[in-house]
């Protein structure tokens, strides 16, 4: 049986004692493995199955504070991919999928994305990440991805709004850097970006947050 993979997090505001309630609260979840926490740098790790970004917004919601991902996975390799429109005039960021490696073969899939018209969608690997003339230059669709089945459409909510989170199985996230995945309705290419190096946990001391690839705090005191 494959474990959930570990993340970590930063809060803007995390005491020793709040930190101690908090990981009560989590352990009483099923889908929690396993929590640490440390509250001098505010920072907390879980080991959970359940989706990264439902388990951020959980976090959001019981400690009252800003929490940004900063690491994902432990042993394995994790990647981002920041979702951009490259379509109008000013690029328009519209999510962010994070891919981790859980074993030597499987990998967990989590996206987010926004502004996305209400049908069906999928998501699609590219050869190539050069994202210059216009996208002519991302080649053709990579094969590493499975392809028989709909593991890979996505919908979206009456928001216009998807959030997404599946398992896919002999791939490695080694062979995805440097390509590019894109969001595409009838081969039309909404939005997409580069797969990248993600940090993994105890990894990123550089205060690059994984939800929008800002420095950490950054744009909360603009």
């Amino acid at each position: 049986m494959v474990e959930g993979p570990l993340f970590e997090f930063e809060f803007k505001q995390l005491s020793e004692e709040f930190s101690k309630h908090l990981k009560e609260k989590l352990l009483e979840i099923r889908q929690i493995e396993w929590v640490s926490y440390d509250a001098a740098n505010r920072r907390l790790c879980v080991k959970s199955s359940i989706p990264i970004h439902e388990l951020h917004t959980l976090l959001i919601q019981l400690s009252k504070s800003q929490v940004v991902i900063v690491g994902m996975g432990e042993k394995y390799d994790a990647a981002i991919v920041q979702l951009f429109d490259y379509q109008k005039e000013y690029i328009e960021p519209k999510g962010v999928i994070r891919i981790v490696q859980l074993d030597e073969s499987n990998c967990l899939v989590d996206g987010v994305v926004s502004g996305l018209e209400k049908d069906d969608h999928e998501m699609v690997l590219f050869e190539n990440g050069d994202l210059s003339d216009k996208l002519n230059n991302l080649g053709n669709k990579c094969s590493l991805l499975p392809t028989k089945n709909d593991i890979l459409k996505i919908s979206v909510d009456a928001n216009n709004r998807s959030e997404f989170s599946f398992a896919i199985n002999s791939l490695k996230i080694e062979n995805l850097f440097g390509r590019s995945i894109f969001i595409c309705k009838n081969n039309e290419k909404i939005c997409g970006g580069i797969v990248a190096r993600s940090s993994k946990v105890f990894d990123n001391f550089k205060k690059i947050c994984l939800c929008s690839g800002s420095n950490i705090w950054s744009e909360k005191q603009a």
